[in-house]
This record gives structure tokens, sequence and C-alpha cells, in this order.
């Protein structure tokens, strides 16, 4: 009695015409303030969630803490969350990791320090015991003396 509590009321009628949601309501709510006086009316994110239920002629009546935190207390949303949760991580995670390969591979290449004696040219032996048939030499000159 010495804490202020936020509340709200959840109510549900099924094969019932008789009962009236608005007069549920404030009979809960008056005895809500009598019992607790501090209480106040929270709709967004109260502490306890009173959850009134009539199924036919049965009056249910549920008290749950922290309601809309845990998505009604349905299992289905609180599984999705967490899956969502661990999926963004994992996602995060390859990211990071595809990021981190990516770089390893630019540095790697990049750390090939071009030989400033190197050009782009096919290289030719000047080794007379080496074959020369797959480099492509100017034939002009023969060419000139053939003709």
């Amino acid at each position: 009695a010495g804490k202020e509590v936020s509340y709200c009321i959840i109510y549900k009628c099924r094969n019932n015409n008789q009962v009236k949601q608005h007069e549920m309501i404030n009979t809960v709510n008056e005895v809500v303030k009598d019992k607790f006086t501090d209480a106040t009316i929270d709709l967004k994110s109260p502490d306890v969630c009173l959850y009134v239920e009539i199924i036919r002629n049965i009056f249910c009546l549920g008290i749950a803490k922290d309601f809309f935190k845990h998505k009604k207390y349905n299992l289905q949303e609180m599984v999705k969350e967490e899956q969502d949760k661990a999926s963004t991580t994992d996602e995060a995670a390859k990211d990071s990791q595809d990021v981190k390969e990516e770089k390893e591979k630019a540095d790697s290449t990049n750390n090939v320090i071009p030989d400033k004696n190197e050009s782009k040219e096919p290289e030719t032996s000047t080794d007379e015991n080496n074959d020369n048939s797959d480099v492509k030499t100017d034939d002009s000159e023969e060419n000139k003396v053939n003709d």
C-alpha cells in the first residue's frame, strides 16, 4: 500500500451479452481504488494488468505483472523476438567477418610491391639454348630481306 502501482484493465467477453464492458471496468476500478489508494491507471506500460474475461456465465480475473513487456505472455511472440535478436546478431557477426576477410584479402594483395624494373612486355631470354618459339619478335627486317 506504500508503493505507487500503475495498472490497466483488459476486458473480454464471449457468449454473454448481459455484462457490459463499461460497467465491469468501472466496478473493477472502484475495487482497486478502494484497496490501493495510490494506484494509477496506465494503459501503455502498467506495472500490473488486470485481465477480466467473461465466458458465458463464468467470470475470470487474471493479474499479470509486466503484461505488455512480456508480449501479453504470448510465447510465440516472445520466441519470435528472441529469434529476431539472434538473427540480427548473427548477421552482424557475419557481416563483420566478411568485412574482415575482405580487408585481409585486400591487405595481402596490396603488400606485393611491384618491381620498378618490371615491364608489362613479355619477358625474353638472352640464353642461346632457349627456344624462343613462344616469344613474339618483330620480324619486319626479315620480311624486308625476304621480299
